[in-house]
């Protein structure tokens, strides 16, 4: 049951990072993300880093 949860954990893992390569067209979209973001989102990356 474990190897189904990881398996699972790692194909929603990778689904969600193709869907967000879509939307990333040059390293500015990438590093300010399109300027699209609320700041509790905004804080909450500058402080995990």
């Amino acid at each position: 049951m474990l190897l189904w949860f990881v398996i699972l954990y790692w194909a929603v893992s990778v689904a969600i990072g193709l869907w967000a390569g879509t939307r990333v067209h040059n390293t500015k979209d990438f590093a300010i993300a399109g300027r699209h973001l609320p700041f509790y989102i905004v804080t909450a990356t500058v402080f995990a880093t």
